[in-house]
């Protein structure tokens, strides 16, 4: 657990890029919070704040490099807003003993849900025949006759949380599933 209180004071936290308001609601109150994403001057900034940012905020598509890192001599923790951690360099993190967190299993479902919708829009032709419709044109004809997804054998490509909550979600389709490594 990082201990983020210094007699009192409100920990100083340096954010990357923007969070949703309702987010940014509870890190102001709760931290002086630095918006790297909204300075003229990002260097300046850093410089003239690096030894009191004690926490990087950022997210799955921006990271924090070993440069950025480098650079804030007391950070301790790394948090990423997002799945994706591919942008922080763990080898700086592990060798100056920062922490990292990120979100795991925030978006899973909204993501299968997004891929299940997708593949039911494409063998449906929802597109087609929405543009169709609002054309004005379906009374001269329709859409050609398309494939359903029940009962059909869905191929998903990996085994982590989203392909499995993909899994989870075709299941109500009678859907045979086949994992691809």
């Amino acid at each position: 657990k990082v201990n983020m209180t210094r007699s009192g004071a409100h920990p100083t936290l340096l954010m990357t890029g923007a969070y949703p308001q309702w987010d940014m609601e509870a890190l102001e109150r709760d931290y002086q919070v630095l918006r790297l994403y909204e300075s003229g001057d990002p260097d300046a900034l850093i410089a003239a704040n690096a030894a009191d940012i004690r926490a990087i905020a950022t997210r799955g598509d921006l990271g924090a490099s070993a440069d950025l890192m480098a650079r804030l001599p007391n950070l301790e923790i790394v948090s990423v807003f997002g799945v994706g951690i591919d942008g922080v360099d763990f080898a700086h993190t592990r060798a100056c003993s920062i922490k990292v967190t990120n979100t795991p299993d925030v978006l899973t479902d909204d993501v299968a849900d997004i891929a299940v919708a997708l593949l039911l829009s494409a063998a449906r032709l929802v597109p087609q025949g929405d543009r169709l419709v609002r054309s004005g044109a379906w009374p001269k004809g329709g859409l050609p006759l398309v494939t359903r997804v029940h009962g059909k054998k869905a191929n998903i490509i990996g085994m982590g949380r989203t392909s499995s909550s993909v899994a989870k979600h075709l299941s109500g389709f009678d859907c045979e599933i086949s994992y691809i490594a």
